[in-house]
């Protein structure tokens, strides 16, 4: 039977098989006393043997070597929810091929067996996961583990994802804890506001829309960013009016509203619309109105600004107005006259405490009335009375107007009531009931 070796004991075969043909070669010769290299021949021969056996079996022992894994992963800094590449492809075997790769990804998904040296993995949590990497080659040896280091980042949030400009939002992104300390995060806005720094950041927005937050974590050599969105609306404006505070306001006397400290913080104001508590029809565009009153009450002026997004607000105060024209007095003395009718005169007394008045514009009208006698007698002429042919001073005391002949259906005229109104320019500012005085 033939004996194969393997080419790499070449050198030794050769060796053993000269000793060999040397012994044989000696045995052939006829018997006589044995040379003196015999014995020294089949000493060498035995031990070369012995050395070759020990060599060939240490090297079919240590005949494969150990494969050597190598990993890397291409993104050293995620944020959780994002997918890294695993590379095992440096991966070698000094006297074969790698057959088999086994990854771990230390997040507490099963371990993965691969023929190919690339893997995909997605970290859905934040933390320091330390993946590993054995690899075996085609007669079953195993590598030594290679790890690399992956820092997942938690996504960032914001503090609310809707607000109205100006008002302060809070950005912040949790760190992924012990072994991540030096990662550095910098935050950006869509603003073009200047970066800021930190785990949370304060930020707010002057103009509304959609705005982004990005924040981009640096570690390891590496670097990743992630956004978050916000919805800004527009903030409404402020509506705001004065008017004078100074002593009371009157009837029949101009008041001036001032509106033009409203304001928008976010824009500007293109429109004030005012409503004077009155049910007049005036209409005021501007920030500054004038209003006068024909009658006394209090009034709840409202003031209602809109901005340049057309968002809008409503500021109402109340106006306290006094009767500008007063009856302060009402005297009246009763008669029989030549035909035997009952009539009155009266004297109307009043103070003027409003503004100026225009020459006859200022008058009186009274009305008798007698309970259970007559109905309210409709006025004539001869109870009308005219009053001013000179304008009545702002502040003026004491004045009066006269009316004579009122015609009176009673019985008994010191039971009769009066019915008596002060009027300026048409309209009643002051009435009243009145008796003759006893």
């Amino acid at each position: 039977m033939t004996q194969s070796y393997r080419p790499e004991y070449r050198n030794e075969v050769r060796i053993v098989r000269t000793v060999e043909s040397a012994v044989r070669e000696d045995a052939r010769r006829p018997a006589r006393r044995p040379s003196r290299l015999f014995l020294p021949l089949v000493l060498a021969t035995a031990l070369i043997a012995g050395l070759i056996v020990l060599n060939l079996a240490l090297r079919g022992a240590g005949d494969n070597r150990r494969p050597a894994a190598e990993l890397e992963a291409d993104r050293p800094v995620i944020f959780a929810g994002e997918a890294v590449v695993f590379d095992g492809s440096g991966s070698s075997d000094p006297d074969g091929t790698v057959a088999v790769f086994g990854w771990q990804f230390a997040d507490g998904a099963p371990p993965l067996e691969t023929r190919a040296g690339l893997v995909t993995h997605t970290y859905r949590s934040a933390g320091v996961f330390n993946a590993s990497l054995r690899v075996e080659d085609d007669r079953g040896a195993s590598s030594a583990t290679a790890r690399t280091t992956v820092v997942v980042v938690a996504r960032p949030a914001a503090s609310a994802l809707s607000a109205l400009t100006f008002d302060p939002i809070t950005f912040s992104v949790d760190r992924p804890g012990a072994g991540a300390e030096e990662v550095r995060l910098e935050w950006s806005f869509s603003d073009g506001a200047p970066h800021e720094s930190g785990a949370a950041v304060g930020h707010f927005f002057r103009d509304g829309g959609t705005w982004m937050a990005t924040v981009e974590a640096s570690c390891r050599g590496g670097s990743a960013n992630a956004s978050v969105s916000v919805n800004i609306s527009n903030r409404p404006p402020l509506s705001y009016f004065n008017f004078p505070d100074a002593g009371p306001s009157w009837t029949n006397q101009e008041v001036i509203f001032n509106g033009s400290e409203a304001s928008d913080r976010d824009g500007s104001i293109a429109e004030w619309k005012w409503d004077f508590g009155d049910n007049t029809t005036d209409d005021y565009s501007g920030a500054v109105a004038r209003h006068s009153y024909n009658r006394s009450g209090v009034f709840k002026v409202t003031l209602t600004v809109t901005d340049d997004d057309r968002a809008n607000s409503s500021m109402t105060r109340e106006l306290p107005v006094f009767k500008d024209m007063l009856v302060t007095r009402v005297d009246i003395s009763t008669y029989v006259d030549s035909e035997g009718v009952i009539r009155a005169d009266l004297t109307v007394r009043f103070d003027n405490s409003g503004d100026p008045k225009e020459a006859g514009l200022v008058r009186a009208v009274a009305t008798a009335y007698t309970p259970g006698q007559n109905p309210i007698l409709p006025e004539s002429e001869s109870t009308r009375a005219e009053c001013c042919n000179e304008p009545v001073p702002s502040g003026a005391r004491g004045l009066s107007l006269r009316l004579f002949g009122l015609l009176i259906y009673a019985r008994d005229p010191d039971t009769t009531w009066y019915y008596v109104e002060l009027i300026y320019n048409g309209t009643a500012v002051d009435s009243g009931w009145y008796q003759k005085h006893s």
